[in-house]
């Protein structure tokens, strides 16, 4: 092992120190930092190779740079390999891979939700990592100081000199190789703990694996990893959505609103849980198409349980009846969602809903009055907002005989919806979404406003189908349609 050669003794050089500390040479004294040496090794080498005869600070960079090469080269004796194998002996094992294993099938209820123990919480694991990062974080401190050395003069000081020894050894190499094994191991315990039988024990072993890929200095290792932690997140994902797609349809069946509320609740928490999976399966490969599709899929469902749970909620006592359709609103359409299934359709009802009771940003109107003519009479139906019919020509809708209900009844609950820029009439609280007769395609409302609050209606193709008047600065409408008939809309 190769050591500075020095011309004085190190009582010396320990003086040199007290010196420099008590004569106010603070600009050197601050170097000579406890917690971090090797920086002070490297603002002193910079110090000396402008001036190497400054006797100060050849002195405390010969103290702290012995101490150091000497210290650090000791550690540098063990190997990774004789790391690992004291690892494997220590748990009787007769390799790595087996000794994980073991200490693995030790974890009790692993695939519980509660449960975050990992192979890496085990002391004899934690000893060995530790003992792998200080290999790894040796060989980083020895390749800088003598990337910080090797410029520097021959010799330094000027009435004590001192020969600066420069050491050849490929310490970066071993850096390299430190890190790689620590990498490794990591995997190896994040494989101990394959297959995972829950979404939740994927969580966990996911972690492993990143940790993994922050050690590793490896491109090729790094790239290896990463596409295990992609996987791993995509796994997480579809065994999340899977529950979730098993539970939505139990959310109406639940015995009280409470409980609807709660299952809904759990149930929206997983559906968080598989957007969240896919969205970090897509950071490890932005561009992949099958993560993509998987994450639209994930809104969707997460949508479809937030509307579920509010559709089923009473109207009153809880929060979340009104706060839910708008999350619902967004999930539905997050990114390309709306092009998932009837994930337009959905989300024109989650609106529908918020609008009732007065959240988010839409405006809604309900048909409150219904004018036609027949050969004989004017008609005037009016309709509460639920579409109910209330009267008809001034008479109370319900006293009336079964045939005249039957004559008048079921022609109202019309309504409409104003949400940015998109126009959502509705019948019989249903959306009305035209097909073209194309498979597959769907024509779209949107609608501007004009000066004098008319509204125009207008499909994806850019024709317009309705037009809405109003007198009262928008707070009725009068939609008068092409089959005689003259729909009054009021505001919620």
């Amino acid at each position: 092992m190769k050591l500075l050669k020095i011309k004085k003794s190190f009582p010396v050089a320990v003086a040199a120190l007290l010196f420099v500390a008590f004569t106010g040479c603070t600009s050197v004294a601050s170097l000579a930092d406890k917690k971090d040496t090797v920086g002070s090794i490297k603002k002193l080498a910079k110090m000396l190779i402008k001036d190497s005869s400054n006797q100060e600070a050849a002195d405390v960079f010969n103290e702290l740079y012995n101490r150091e090469m000497s210290n650090k080269m000791y550690i540098v004796q063990t190997s990774s390999s004789e790391v690992l194998d004291s690892f494997a002996s220590s748990q009787g094992a007769s390799s790595v891979e087996a000794a994980l294993k073991s200490i693995a099938s030790a974890i009790p209820d692993r695939t519980s939700s509660k449960n975050q123990t990992t192979v890496i919480d085990d002391s004899s694991v934690k000893e060995t990592i530790n003992r792998l990062r200080e290999l790894k974080n040796t060989y980083r401190d020895l390749t800088e100081i003598q990337s910080a050395v090797k410029p520097m003069p021959e010799t330094i000081g000027s009435v004590q000199t001192y020969y600066v020894e420069k050491y050849t050894n490929n310490f970066n190499n071993g850096w390299t190789t430190a890190a790689d094994a620590l990498g490794d191991f990591y995997v190896k315990c994040g494989d101990a703990m394959m297959p995972a039988k829950t979404p939740y024990e994927i969580s966990n072993i996911i972690g492993v694996y990143q940790k993994a890929e922050h050690e590793y200095l490896t491109q090729s290792k790094i790239s290896s990893v990463r596409n295990t932690i992609y996987n791993l997140y995509m796994n997480k994902g579809d065994a999340f959505i899977t529950l979730v797609k098993q539970e939505i349809p139990e959310i109406p069946k639940k015995d009280s609103a409470i409980n609807i509320r709660n299952f809904a609740n759990s149930v929206i928490e997983e559906a968080r849980q598989a957007t969240d999976a896919y969205t970090q399966a897509l950071s490890y490969k932005s561009f992949d198409s099958k993560a993509k599709e998987a994450q639209k899929e994930a809104y969707y469902y997460s949508g479809l349980a937030y509307l579920t749970g509010a559709q089923n909620l009473p109207s009153k006592g809880f929060a979340e009846t009104g706060t839910w359709p708008v999350y619902a609103e967004g999930q539905f359409g997050y990114g390309n969602t709306l092009d998932y299934k009837d994930a337009r359709d959905k989300q024109k009802d989650a609106r529908a809903l918020a609008v009732k009771y007065g959240r988010g940003d839409g405006v809604g109107y309900y048909c409150c009055q219904l004018d036609y003519d027949l050969p004989t009479k004017h008609v005037t139906i009016t309709y509460n907002r639920d579409g109910k019919e209330q009267t008809v020509n001034g008479e109370d809708f319900y006293s009336m005989d079964k045939l005249d209900q039957s004559s008048y009844g079921g022609m109202g609950a019309d309504a409409f919806i104003l949400w940015g820029n998109d126009f959502d009439y509705r019948v019989n609280g249903k959306s009305q979404l035209w097909s073209t007769g194309l498979v597959g395609e769907v024509v779209t409302y949107t609608y501007k406003k004009d000066a004098d609050g008319t509204i125009r209606a207008y499909n994806s193709y850019g024709k317009e189908i309705y037009t809405f008047t109003t007198a009262d600065n928008g707070e009725t409408y009068v939609y008068k349609s092409d089959i005689k008939m003259d729909y009054t809309f009021k505001k919620y």
